[in-house]
């Protein structure tokens, strides 16, 4: 028979105790409860002492431990686990109430054997953006509504605790309660990312089967307490998904510009959300790098040939765009190409004694074009000497170091590209993949070609940025270290996409070195080779225009067929209206489907999961017909094709007339709409969906204004993919 030991945690707190072992009566003649264990934690309650000593003398499974001194909670713990020779150990706060004693033991011992299943509770939350553990993110999850169900969650309350004993490290496990999260706070946490990090899972009861009352942390040593516990529960997990931030950053001047990092106990990680996002980050000596000419002093950037005096976000506006770093930087220093030629191939080299090597053999396989890209200030003059000794057609560049080849190499092509004509491109670089084509002639490697072995699944450590322009989905893929062998006007479909726009843009003010590796960041370099595998993948898709509305007269066929006039991509109409016999040749639909009146959405949006293969679709744009439209709407387009994108946010609250989601969540969205409980603006907040437009209402004493802006960056946040 399999045996559970009881373990609790006092400290003067009789009435409380009284009501928990009240609760546990059952317990006490239960043959599978095999011990009661209770350290009393250093109390002064003499009539909890007396309690606690006559509890031990009348009943059997009882024993206490009496320490003088408060051990705080999780050397207490420690400590009581370690007294443990049942088979499963639950751990109690001296206050939980056991609602349902026998159902708690079946639900208990069955969970506990269920796979993977190495920790139960009754309560407990998550971390969203897993391994980015920050207090103010972790979400609270609500117990199942039913006693036989379980909910899977990254953490489980401390307050109850229940597992099996052989996963303690005293007992041959790989688990143990780390006593450095002493006084208390932190250790219950610490307990579950063991857990996560041996392929265990965390998960806790459903409703009617344990209860207990929540303690106040809102007392100022308190709360300084629980920041303290937190940094270190950061710092020993943080050091374990790799080195901390690397990078060159002059603190002052982001506390100067960003006061609320004041509060934040990593000041730098929030630089980096909030910088990337917004394109602010950098510091004085970028500026200064990037921008020959100007300074930064005292809050503000001073061009030093005008003495212009500009703001940040002034200068980054005016003069820090992408065209006029790149204008700025990348420097031709011999071009000997033609005006025309059939493939241009762009070379980015660091290394001086390897680059002669790797154009021996590209020279040796074929006559090529070629783009030699340099660091600024590593002299490569015996490579472009070898280049002009071999009458090689070549062209040289120099740009400033970015510790990763993509930032040259693309600056490079969105130069070249206006000043030649040439069909196909292929952009590489030591970094990459490059045997093949240093083995095999162009011409025998089919254009697109890719190596299946380097192929790599979208994974959970995602920047906030790369979510900011897309939406991420599970079974993406995307090629890392890959040569680009394309032909131009792919390329040109890959550069000129929105997603690879923005997030080349952030990248290009990112000169300095960081990199968390296997981290909730990252890099700008893995960001960029994510954006432009999604863009190949989802660019030749289509959009589907899905409108669902009410066509009862000839003046609404009218008004539907101009507002679709203004979309691109094919037009589905679902017509709830009177008027169902419509001339479909001259209405300009693709799809049309006549339904009765009275059809919910949730019929309704069945009919779109069954009709139309979306797989061959990039996203599904949700219209209601209910405003004229009197403006193109390309824009709007553009950014839905690749963002979950809700027309119009009003005061925090996404608004449905106009909207649009990617194909990939169709079928989970139509999943969800079968539940009662389904919330559209919940589901859509959960995807992540942005707005096209904000609605702001301000209150004066006189005057309620309402502004509308478009939409253009928050804080983000990193999205877990399940």
């Amino acid at each position: 028979m399999e045996t559970i030991s009881i373990v609790m945690l006092t400290w003067n707190n009789l009435e409380k105790f009284l009501r928990s072992m009240s609760s546990m009566f059952l317990f006490l003649t239960e043959d599978r409860i095999k011990e009661f264990i209770i350290l009393d934690n250093g109390s002064h309650q003499v009539d909890l002492k007396n309690y606690l000593r006559k509890l031990e003398r009348e009943i059997r499974k009882v024993k206490v431990i009496f320490s003088d001194v408060n051990l705080g909670i999780a050397k207490g713990r420690k400590l009581l686990y370690d007294c443990c020779s049942g088979d499963y150990i639950a751990s109690f706060d001296s206050d939980i109430v056991i609602l349902n004693p026998g159902l708690f033991i079946q639900a208990f011992l069955k969970s506990l054997n269920m796979p993977q299943i190495m920790l139960i509770g009754g309560g407990g939350g998550d971390h969203p953006f897993f391994p980015s553990m920050e207090r103010e993110n972790i979400i609270n999850r609500d117990s199942p509504e039913k006693p036989e169900e379980l909910r899977i969650v990254d953490e489980v309350a401390g307050w109850f605790h229940g597992f099996k004993r052989s996963i303690l490290k005293k007992f041959g496990g790989p688990i143990e309660m780390d006593e450095r999260f002493t006084p208390f706070w932190a250790e219950d946490s610490d307990l579950c990312v063991q857990i996560k990090m041996v392929g265990g899972k965390c998960a806790i009861f459903g409703k009617g089967i344990v209860a207990h009352q929540w303690s106040s942390c809102d007392k100022k040593d308190t709360q300084k307490t629980l920041e303290q516990m937190w940094n270190k529960f950061q710092d020993k997990w943080y050091s374990k998904f790799g080195p901390d931030f690397q990078f060159d950053i002059n603190d002052d001047f982001y506390r100067e510009n960003y006061p609320d990092s004041k509060k934040i106990i990593r000041p730098k990680e929030h630089y980096l959300k909030i910088g990337t996002i917004q394109r602010n980050f950098y510091s004085p000596t970028v500026i200064t790098e990037l921008m020959d000419g100007f300074r930064y002093e005292s809050g503000m950037v001073i061009s030093e040939e005008s003495d212009e005096k500009l703001t940040l976000i002034a200068f980054r506006d005016k003069y820090f765009t992408n065209e006029n770093i790149i204008e700025k930087n990348l420097v031709i220093t011999q071009n000997r190409l033609p005006d025309s030629f059939d493939t241009l191939i762009i070379l980015y080299l660091e290394d001086v004694y390897s680059s002669i090597d790797i154009l021996k053999k590209l020279i040796s396989l074929q006559k090529v074009y070629i783009h030699i890209q340099t660091p600024k200030g590593v002299n490569f003059g015996n490579v472009l000497e070898f280049l002009s000794r071999y009458e090689t057609s070549f062209s040289h560049g120099t740009f400033p170091h970015y510790h990763f080849d993509l930032i040259p190499l693309f600056s490079s092509y969105y130069v070249l590209r206006k000043k030649h004509q040439f069909k196909n491109i292929l952009i590489m670089s030591p970094a990459r993949n490059i045997e093949k084509f240093l083995e095999t002639s162009m011409k025998d490697i089919p254009i697109g070609y890719q190596d299946e072995n380097f192929i790599s699944k979208i994974d959970n450590y995602c920047l906030s940025i790369l979510n900011e322009s897309i939406t991420l989905e599970k079974n993406m893929t995307w090629y890392k270290n890959c040569v680009y062998w394309m032909e131009r006007k792919k390329m040109d479909i890959i550069v000129d996409s929105r997603p690879f726009r923005e997030m080349f843009n952030r990248c290009l003010f990112l000169p300095k070195k960081y990199h968390i590796v296997n981290s909730p960041r990252c890099s700008p370099k893995d960001a960029l080779e994510r954006v432009i595998g999604f863009v190949q993948m989802e660019g030749k898709k289509k959009q589907l225009v899905f409108t669902i509305c009410h066509i009862d007269t000839e003046d609404d066929l009218e008004e539907l067929k101009e507002n679709l006039s203004k979309f691109q991509g094919e037009r589905a109409v679902v017509n709830l209206g009177e008027m169902k016999n419509i001339n479909l040749r001259d209405s300009g639909f693709d799809y049309y489907f006549p339904v009765p009146s009275n059809m919910d959405d949730k019929e309704i949006f069945k009919l779109l999961s069954g009709h139309f293969k979306l797989e061959n679709y990039s996203n599904i744009i949700f219209w209601d017909n209910s405003y004229k439209i009197i403006g193109d709407m390309s824009s709007f387009q553009e950014k839905a094709k690749w963002k979950s994108t809700v027309f119009l946010r009003t005061n925090g609250e996404f608004q449905d007339f106009l909207y649009s989601v990617m194909s990939s969540q169709i079928v989970s969205m139509v999943t969800e709409m079968q539940k009662e409980d389904f919330k559209w603006s919940e589901w859509m907040k959960k995807t992540n969906a942005v707005p096209y437009w904000e609605e702001r209402e301000e209150e004066t004493e006189d005057e309620i204004i309402i502004n509308f802006k478009p939409y253009d960056f928050d804080y983000g946040e990193d999205y877990p993919l399940e």
